[in-house]
């Protein structure tokens, strides 16, 4: 809070000033870093750390600096300003932010321990327990161009430690949280148990996992169809929001949708993050390939599924699981 008190007062040009050259740093002379973290921490391809912890990250900056300037022109309407003049100032919150990031996307960490501070708040990041590598890495960016200490405190630890901490502390201003239901579910609980203490009214922002699927028309072009669900549903090993979970297909085109799905299956290779043609490395933990394997074990013994590509899956070197497509 000490920090807080000195950042709010380095005026928001400058703060913006400073986000955009970092920016500039992550495009440029730390970008090879950025998508090595994200590739070796969280087993992304070439591709997909590219598109994450480079592209996204950067943009999230740049664009919401952008917003951050659009937003201090507007000022509320003063139909005689000679007599009364109405005026809107733009504050930091009361209090310090909790940032709570998943492993599944660089960018979003940052985004969320990052970007409150450009409206001068501060924030503790608990970064995700298998994201630390990368999501270091930025704290350090920011940290050797000048960032303030004390403005993003790093704080790996314990998740329930952290929840019951920054929920049972007076300042808590807001949570700013990507991750699961349940997770989520606890911290508004807890802030909902705790209003009494605090000095303010916490504000709660939260993505939480979902689902998707793909819904085909029996019109839709099966090329399309078998590379768009193929490419939702396995690209990062389907750990994304954006993940393709369940396909709806006409029984007019399932014959010629399967067909593409297996073709296009077995031309996946599944391999090292590092490994230029790789399209899938590993799952993220043990826990998610547990839960991944599990899932295709009740497969294999229900009367009402079959397996028509994909259903294996092999731990002894990293968490490797089969792109798996299963037809019910």
């Amino acid at each position: 809070m000490a920090a807080k008190a000195d950042w709010e007062r380095v005026p928001i040009d400058e703060k913006i000033q400073m986000f955009l050259r970092v920016s500039d740093q992550m495009a440029d002379i730390y970008r090879a870093d950025l998508n090595a973290t994200t590739m070796l921490g969280q087993a992304k391809t070439m591709v997909q750390a590219e598109i994450d912890s480079a592209c996204e990250l950067i943009d999230f900056f740049r664009f919401n600096c952008f917003f951050a300037k659009e937003l201090m022109k507007y000022q509320p309407i003063s139909e005689d300003p000679s007599t009364t003049l109405n005026l809107l100032r733009y504050r930091a919150l009361e209090g310090f932010i909790a940032s709570v990031t998943p492993f599944n996307f660089t960018a979003i960490a940052g985004n969320l321990a990052y970007t409150p501070c450009v409206m001068g708040n501060v924030t503790l990041w608990k970064p995700s327990d298998t994201a630390i590598l990368s999501n270091y890495l930025i704290y350090k960016i920011f940290r050797d161009a000048g960032f303030p200490d004390g403005v993003v405190n790093f704080l790996p630890s314990d998740g329930p430690v952290f929840g019951k901490t920054v929920t049972a502390h007076q300042d808590l201003a807001a949570v700013n949280f990507t991750g699961s239901v349940p997770t989520f579910q606890w911290l508004w609980k807890a802030v909902g148990e705790n209003l009494q203490n605090f000095t303010g009214f916490p504000k709660l922002i939260g993505e939480c996992g979902g689902k998707n699927y793909h819904f085909v028309h029996p019109t839709a072009e099966v090329k399309t169809v078998v590379a768009s669900t193929i490419r939702s549903a396995f690209e990062y090993q389907g750990q994304k929001c954006s993940a393709c979970s369940r396909v709806y297909v006409p029984e007019s085109l399932w014959g010629e949708v399967k067909e593409g799905l297996v073709e296009t299956q077995k031309s996946l290779k599944i391999g090292s993050a590092t490994d230029a043609d790789t399209f899938m490395s590993a799952v993220i933990d043990r826990k998610a390939f547990d839960r991944i394997s599990g899932y295709i074990n009740h497969a294999k013994a229900s009367p009402n599924c079959s397996i028509v590509a994909g259903g294996g899956y092999d731990d002894s070197v990293g968490f490797f699981i089969e792109p798996t497509i299963v037809q019910t």
